[in-house]
């Protein structure tokens, strides 16, 4: 939380008549906004370290290729030969484990975001329960939150739970990514159930539960919308006092 929130927060606490009690229960709900807040930043570097893995994955691609490509262009008997594949071959192995960062950041972004909504919605709850708030102004911020949630993250509990579904089932395979080809699945069975977690496809995470396949973006855009989502509840908070 910035210290300008901080200052917009406290005057409008001092703004207020409040008794003691009531200015500690008002805190008590900006605490849960800051708690909040921590989910939001975490997602904030998750999307870094998805667009950095990104960006070196290709780079280490583009680079071993273009050292094929030199191996090809003066054949493979040539003394210099053996050290640009041993070099393509260092760049190949860069390029799986920066591949592994992006998979593992957007599965983690993905339980990020169901715990965060797990959190507002706490937190929209114990403010509806506040008899200190407006609540005809807390419940028309709070739909137009779930609105911007639902139309970014539209099916992260699917997601959430498809992720869980895979701790539990140790034959899945733990990711792939599109530009591999075909997925190889320990059963034929199940790739006719289609079940698997951790695609990446383009830019947008997909996981697959009950046989239907769900995923959120890793765009900028995601994390625009979930500060969105935060900021109606603090302005709730910060302007929701009965009139």
């Amino acid at each position: 939380m910035s210290n300008k929130l901080d200052e917009k927060f406290l005057a409008a606490l001092d703004a207020r008549s409040l008794s003691p009690d009531e200015r500690c229960r008002i805190q008590y709900l900006w605490s849960d906004i800051e708690n909040i807040d921590q989910h939001v930043r975490k997602f904030d570097c998750v999307l870094r370290l998805y667009r950095y893995a990104r960006q070196e994955n290709h780079a280490r691609i583009d680079s071993a290729n273009e050292r094929r490509n030199e191996i090809a262009a003066i054949g493979c008997g040539a003394p210099e030969a053996g050290e640009l594949l041993a070099r393509c071959q260092t760049l190949e192995d860069e390029s799986m484990m920066y591949r592994s960062w992006a998979h593992t950041a957007a599965r983690d972004g993905a339980m990020t975001i169901y715990h965060l909504c797990y959190l507002m919605a706490v937190t929209w709850s114990k403010m509806a329960l506040c008899d200190l708030l407006d609540q005809i102004q807390v419940a028309a911020n709070k739909e137009l939150a779930d609105n911007l949630f639902q139309q970014a993250f539209p099916a992260f509990a699917a997601i959430r739970s498809a992720l869980v579904h895979l701790v539990e089932n140790s034959a899945t395979p733990l990711h792939y990514d599109n530009s591999l080809g075909a997925i190889d699945y320990p059963e034929p069975d199940m790739a006719r159930s289609l079940f698997f977690a951790g695609t990446l496809e383009g830019d947008t995470f997909q996981a697959t539960y009950e046989n239907r396949i769900h995923g959120y973006d890793l765009y900028e855009d995601s994390l625009v919308a979930l500060r969105n989502s935060i900021g109606l509840i603090r302005i709730s908070l910060i302007r929701g006092g009965k009139p």
